[in-house]
Formats: C-alpha cells, structure tokens, sequence
C-alpha cells in the first residue's frame, strides 16, 4: 500500500517496459522484496531482544489491537511520506521524524527498540540506495535529495522497524 502511494504520487517510479510483469506500475518482485524485509525485521527482532536482555513485552506488542493499530499506522505514515507537499529535506523531514519516533515512544520505548529501529535504518535505507544505484527504481528529484533517496527513509523504517518488530514478538517461537 505505502509503495502503490509513492508510485501514484509520483515520488518513486520503476523502469517501465525492463521487468517482465507489472501491477498498477509496480514490478512483480517488489512485494517479494517487502515480504523479505518483514520477515527479516520480525523474526530478527525477537532474536535481538534476547541478545540484548530487552523487556520481554512492549506497550505495541501486548495485545492483538496494539499489534494492528501499530501496523495501520506504520502504513499510513508510509503513505503520508508520499503525500507530503514539501520536497525532502525540510519540512517533511520534520512531521515524519516526529511520526517515526511516535511510534517509538508510544509503542516501544527501550533503548534497545531505538537502536534496532536505527539498525534497521541503516540496512533499510541502504539496501534502497544500491537498488536506486542500479536501476531498479528511482525516486523522483523533489525526494531524492541523499545519495538517490529521500532524507526521510530512515524516519519509516524506524516505524517498521517497531511495528513489524511488535509483530513477530507476538507471533509463537519457532523450535
């Protein structure tokens, strides 16, 4: 969803006629690549925690409800980054930072959760700049303002990193 938002707002795009099937402009591999990084972020997740001696439980991780709404919002902040008026680095800048770390501080903040949400930054963000450096996509001029990418990605990846890092805490471990 937060991707079809970027491709409609025209704040990323895809080589048109270089991948072999589209839906609504968007490659075949892209929710492949999604789905990866979601699974990456909530079975590492549990992992680190127990790595690092984490709280067991978190505000965002306690109930279903709270696993949902985390995600509802996740996605629409994922969305919103498209819909801003103001190109990248400045003012959305700001409202998505405060959005990101919101999230943090309402549905996790540990110490531990701010440094996993960073580290997820960092992979994120630059897993995005190496497949922007070989045309897999692109974002648009107006937010593509730090090495081909949009100053704001790590503010996202900080609420995914939360919020889908809620989620695979509630789901049972795996023996």
């Amino acid at each position: 969803m937060g991707d079809f938002c970027h491709v409609f707002t025209e704040t990323t795009g895809y080589p048109q006629g270089v991948f072999a099937f589209y839906f609504w402009k968007i490659p075949f591999w892209v929710p492949l690549l999604f789905g990866g990084a979601a699974l990456m972020i909530g079975l590492s997740h549990p992992f680190l925690d127990r790595l690092f001696k984490a709280p067991l439980s978190r505000p965002g991780s306690q109930d279903w409800k709270s696993i949902v709404c985390g995600l509802v919002v996740f996605i629409a902040l994922y969305s919103l980054s498209g819909f801003l008026p103001w190109e990248a680095g400045g003012f959305s800048d700001i409202i998505l930072a405060m959005g990101g770390l919101g999230v943090w501080g309402i549905l996790d903040r540990t110490w531990q959760g701010i440094l996993f949400g960073i580290l997820t930054a960092i992979v994120g963000t630059f897993i995005e700049i190496i497949l922007v450096k070989i045309g897999a996509f692109y974002y648009l001029p107006h937010a593509s303002n730090v090495w081909g990418v949009a100053s704001w990605l790590p503010w996202i990846y900080i609420a995914a990193s939360v919020t889908v890092g809620n989620l695979g805490r509630k789901l049972p471990p795996r023996n």
